[in-house]
């Protein structure tokens, strides 16, 4: 059965003789099995074996989805465990494209002292990844677990030795070096592994400074390797976390954390703001197709506000990016060149003699080849204007950040002798025929901006005001797209509406309407709702953001159709009833995009399958009341995994038992409430020869709630007094 399963995750032995163990923290040398794929036979850490009476998801939550949990006391290593994974997914990203991908702070680090073991299910086989410091290796593996120490599949850091083929004569004999990777092995190197989304919104989570560790600084051809101290690190203020939260790598590197932190700093207003993106689309696709994952909101309209600035904020971006690089020619001839200061001060002079309006005219060629090319008229409109200069800065980052693009960098250049674009045929026309051709999300926006325009350029002219209620009036925007003219509109993607939405020269509010046991309260605004709710839809929103993005790249990119989605303490701020409802929230949310991937790949004549994973750590017996048998991890305080408490199945299990057995705790009154009670008890012998206490005694044990452990008091106070 075709399956994407983390099963395991290994500390090896060298972990335990590191000097600095901060990686680790309290978590041992050993094997934490995530579910019960796997058995360790006679508790013998070295066993490892198949288990013959594992369950396949598949038959649980439906195809293409396991749900996993972790449970244990603060401070046991849950976190810890997760931080180990993304430190590897860190890593097998860095190896594999030598920290090409990304743009400033997105520069991985390669984390140093990294001695672990993933073992997961992909499709119908079994891998073993390993990590030994500056060695990756990767065991291919189907039906039996066989551990092949030798080179099958490896990486070096030291060299550049790389390939996925073990029968390669070159790695079998060791001279596969001097050879970077090309795009088609990296793709195919990634696509083996899959893809995390994390969400973790403890405030104090994911602060760069707990996150400083020792690192290889980049190699280079001919170097050798050279290793900076964790202090080292901290002195030079580098997180290896911090990339971790840049997302300008086009989705290479294969982890993202969630929400954004500068500095372990949440900028909650612009999380507020990205979240009501986000969640647009899954609730307009919902109301559409009845699926009403986010009860007890239902989508119920935009509001619309024109960004004024919008233009002059584009235009300063524009003339600050690539295409303008004064020096690009020198530096093309003379790859050491650095400006001085006097040519930096001619530099700068020409970039304030720069009149925007250029940018919008008739006069521009790029504009009018972005026009051409999606059947445009060009309107004399300020809304219409602002699209135009968000269209150029949009297309000219897409070609200088994202790898499939990087080919067309010099299709388009700003010429400061002409002062106008130059326009570099024929590539420039082969780089608008690739974003015809993309419809993943790295021309989303161009999507939206372009539809707005084919829409609006009908209403549009010089004495016009923008009206949202006649033009953005419920779903028209959608029924009337130029991109959904040949889908059927009752069978619409998520994707498919998420290009539909407006272009981000524009302010919106949403306004949803919530279904009540008594009616429906109409005409609620997005930041009107409560924090818990706001919570629940940004968590399932930010997961169903990424989600969208990763199945919306082409399969001749670095594709992931495994996706491993991480839940950190999920059930902050929720009710208990929300913690109750979540994971079948969750369900339907990744059958909808199982299901929408699937018609997407039938409509082009293809098989297309995703797959998830899910690890929720958690402290709520609600959530644990969903999991599946087999399928939970239990910490001890001392960071010992309890497989006797694993083998135990909590689903649709009794919650106040759980609270018990489940959450490793002591008692399950409070600790206050515990030590009063305790007492009284000690009051108890010969107390009816004080009556007024006695009665006073007496009168606090009727106040008990629990009515069992209230008839025991009683009875224990009438037999001692």
């Amino acid at each position: 059965m075709e399956q994407f399963m983390i099963n395991c995750i290994e500390i090896l032995p060298e972990a335990d003789g590191l000097a600095d163990r901060s990686l680790y923290k309290n978590l041992k040398a050993g094997k934490y099995l995530l579910n019960d794929y796997y058995k360790l036979e006679d508790n013998d850490d070295n066993n490892l074996t198949r288990n013959n009476k594992f369950l396949s998801s598949s038959f649980f939550y439906g195809k293409g989805v396991n749900i996993q949990a972790i449970v244990g006391k603060n401070g046991c290593g849950k976190s810890t465990l997760m931080d180990l994974l993304f430190a590897a997914a860190n890593n097998y990203g860095y190896i594999i494209d030598r920290n090409e991908n990304g743009e400033g702070e997105s520069h991985a680090l390669y984390i140093a002292d990294l001695y672990l073991r993933l073992y997961y299910t992909q499709g119908a086989n079994d891998y073993v990844l390993t990590f030994k410091d500056q060695e990756i290796f990767k065991s291919d593996i189907t039906r039996e677990l066989v551990i092949d120490e030798s080179v099958v599949i490896q990486k070096r850091l030291a060299n550049e030795s790389f390939c996925y083929n073990p029968k390669d004569s070159k790695v079998l004999s060791g001279s596969y070096k001097g050879k970077g990777l090309n795009y088609e092995e990296e793709r195919l190197a990634l696509e083996k592994f899959f893809y995390t989304i994390v969400s973790n919104y403890s405030i104090h989570s994911f602060i760069d400074q707990n996150y400083t560790a020792a690192y290889y600084a980049p190699y280079k051809q001919g170097h050798t390797i050279e290793i900076k101290s964790r202090s080292e690190a901290a002195s030079e203020n580098k997180s290896w976390i911090r990339a971790i939260f840049h997302k300008n790598d086009g989705y290479f590197r294969p982890v993202v954390l969630n929400p954004f932190r500068e500095n372990g700093n949440i900028d909650v207003n612009n999380e507020i703001e990205l979240s009501k993106e986000r969640l647009s689309s899954l609730l307009v696709y919902y109301k559409k197709s009845g699926k009403h994952v986010l009860l007890p909101y239902i989508f119920k309209h935009f509001v619309l506000t024109f960004n004024q600035g919008y233009k002059k904020k584009c235009f300063e971006k524009l003339i600050r990016s690539d295409a303008f690089d004064f020096f690009a020619e020198r530096r093309k001839r003379e790859p050491q060149f650095i400006p001085t200061k006097e040519m930096l001060d001619i530099y700068e002079k020409d970039l304030k003699l720069i009149n925007d309006s250029y940018f919008v005219s008739e006069e521009n060629d790029f504009l009018k080849k972005i026009l051409d090319t999606f059947g445009l008229p060009y309107k004399d409109n300020e809304i219409a204007k602002t699209a135009y200069m968000y269209l150029q800065l949009k297309i000219i980052k897409i070609i200088h950040n994202y790898g499939p693009f990087k080919k067309f960098a010099y299709a388009v250049r700003y010429d400061f002798g002409l002062k106008k674009f130059f326009l570099l045929p024929p590539l420039i026309d082969y780089l608008f025929e690739n974003i015809l051709s993309d419809d993943s999300h790295i021309t989303r926006k161009i999507r939206r901006t372009v539809n707005f325009l084919a829409l609006a350029n009908n209403v549009f002219c010089d004495s016009y005001k923008w009206d949202e209620a006649a033009f953005f009036n419920r779903f028209d925007f959608i029924d009337k797209s130029i991109f959904l003219k040949e889908k059927d509109k009752d069978n619409l993607t998520i994707d498919d509406i998420n290009d539909c939405l407006p272009p981000p020269f524009f302010e919106y509010e949403l306004y949803m309407d919530k279904v009540l046991t008594d009616g429906i309260k109409p005409d609620i605004s997005y930041r009107q709702i409560s924090s818990g709710e706001t919570q629940m839809l940004q968590t399932l929103s930010i997961h169903a953001y990424h989600i969208s993005n990763l199945l919306s790249v082409p399969h001749n990119r670095i594709k992931y159709d495994n996706i491993n989605l991480v839940f950190d303490e999920v059930e902050l701020c929720f009710h208990p009833e929300f913690q109750r409802e979540f994971i079948n929230r969750l369900i339907i949310m990744l059958k909808a995009f199982r299901d929408d991937y699937k018609i997407k790949g039938e409509s082009k004549g293809e098989t297309w399958k995703c797959f998830f994973n899910v690890l929720i750590l958690t402290h709520s017996p609600f959530i644990l009341s969903d999991i599946q048998p087999g399928r939970t991890l239990f910490l001890e305080e001392s960071g010992e995994p309890n497989y006797v408490l694993s083998k135990r199945s909590t689903f649709a299990g009794n919650i106040g038992e759980m609270f018990y057995e489940s959450m490793f705790m002591e008692n399950t009154v409070g600790q206050y409430a515990e030590k009063e009670l305790n007492a009284l008890i000690s009051e108890f012998n010969g107390l009816k020869k004080k009556p007024v206490r006695y009665l006073e005694v007496k009168k606090i044990i009727d106040g008990v709630s629990d009515s069992i452990l209230k008839h025991l008091l009683i009875e224990k106070l009438e037999r001692e007094s």
